[in-house]
């Protein structure tokens, strides 16, 4: 009996957030798509493995034999992370040339570094360097700085949205104005 063949490595690219990561998988067309969580405990500081396994064209081309299309192939890539993945919240999304995939990070109180940005994807960093499949996408990469940058931009902009509210209902935040808006507005009795 024949064996299986090997399943193929993904390419794939990766960023993160504060709180998630995002990757990227260059598999074109792909179906029956998987991210599976492992080695993960509440409330451990041990990192999570995840399974990502999808099926797709060949990369060389290859017709099936029956002439119905491509030859279908199995990839897979394992990933054992820097730190730990909730498993409840894996978002998967195959959209014609890529697979995308949102993974958040663990928050829990014994030691997860969930709200942080890692140093690096991989608990190894040696197994990083080696595998050169994964790279970083620098098109959705930023930086904890910009991060801090853009909430302070959207705690500016709620600001402005609160200036444009109240001055719009009659109130002059500048001074003027009917100082007892928002309380006439919560209850019209006063």
């Amino acid at each position: 009996m024949a064996e299986a063949p090997r399943p193929l490595s993904i390419k794939l690219t990766w960023a993160q957030r504060m709180r998630t990561l995002l990757l990227t998988c260059a598999v074109v067309d792909a179906t029956d798509v998987e991210a599976v969580v492992s080695d993960f405990a509440t409330n451990s500081e041990r990192p999570s493995t995840v399974v990502i396994r999808m099926r797709g064209p060949s990369p060389d081309g290859a017709m099936a034999p029956e002439g119905g299309g491509p030859l279908m192939v199995q990839y897979e890539e394992t990933l054992t992370f820097y730190d730990a993945i909730d498993p409840s919240k894996v978002f998967v999304h195959a959209a014609g040339r890529n697979v995308y995939i949102r993974l958040t990070k663990h928050k829990g109180d014994g030691g997860g570094s969930g709200g942080f940005f890692w140093p690096r994807l991989l608990k190894d960093g040696a197994d990083q360097k080696r595998r050169r499949n994964i790279t970083v996408d620098w098109g959705l990469w930023k930086d904890e700085d910009d991060i801090a940058e853009e909430a302070e931009e959207e705690e500016f902009a709620s600001i402005g949205a609160f200036r444009a509210f109240t001055m719009s209902n009659g109130v002059n935040v500048n001074g003027g104005g009917d100082p007892n808006i928002v309380a006439k507005m919560l209850n019209p009795d006063v």
